[in-house]
């Protein structure tokens, strides 16, 4: 079974748009990451970000995009996050369909790449920039994370992980050593993050470090346990 191209991922974008833009609780609609500008290839998944209005009721809001969704499309599988405010839908040819939500109150960019594609209100963009720049000060997180006092913890505390590391490998315990091993290699990659201001959550942007630091990291990975 083929894969939607980019074209028919940008066409299944703009209905789901064009039919959630019809709801009167709906203040925007925005499309983050690689939607934003231009689906990478056919393996690109779709992530909207609903804005809407702030005494509506998110979790009924929510049911009604899921049914919304599921009688539009062939849906294969869906998952619906109320504490995440966060659906996920996986469509036929294996098309992932990402649905944040959020009261007006609360927007806020956690990604760097976001296009406004619908804006009741004509001030969404601003309220997004306006976050980001906070945001982006913590790489990325919306926890203030004090980035030097965290380096400092990951730079002290790294050892104790190589050594039981070392220790699990002396005693044979390698699927330990690989546990430890990866602890430390969490810890270093997320050294890298901040240094280099990448998302590095779930490995985001770790493919796109400095060939230098992807060097050191390849030589923490084992092939065979």
């Amino acid at each position: 079974m083929k894969h939607y191209t980019p074209q028919q991922r940008e066409h299944i974008k703009e209905c789901i748009i064009n039919n959630i833009t019809k709801i009167d609780e709906v203040l925007s609609v925005i499309s983050i990451g690689s939607g934003a500008v231009g689906f990478t290839d056919e393996l690109s998944d779709i992530d909207l970000y609903i804005v809407i209005k702030d005494d509506c009721d998110k979790p009924n809001f929510m049911l009604r995009i899921r049914e919304q969704i599921h009688e539009s499309f062939e849906v294969w599988q869906s998952l619906e996050m109320i504490n995440r405010s966060l659906h996920v839908f996986l469509l036929a040819n294996y098309l992932e369909i990402d649905i944040g939500y959020d009261h007006l109150r609360n927007v806020s960019a956690r990604r760097k790449l976001w296009k406004i594609e619908v804006d009741k209100i004509g001030d969404i963009d601003n309220r997004m920039h306006a976050s980001w720049n906070i945001t982006s000060q913590f790489h990325g997180k919306t926890s203030n994370i004090d980035v030097k006092s965290r380096s400092e913890e990951i730079s002290t505390d790294v050892w104790h992980y190589l050594m039981h590391c070392a220790i699990a490998i002396k005693r044979g315990k390698f699927w330990r050593a690989l546990g430890e091993m990866e602890l430390a290699r969490n810890m270093a990659v997320e050294l890298c993050g901040y240094r280099t201001n990448l998302e590095t959550k779930r490995y985001r942007s770790v493919d796109d470090l400095q060939p230098i630091d992807l060097l050191k990291l390849n030589k923490s990975v084992t092939a065979n346990p």
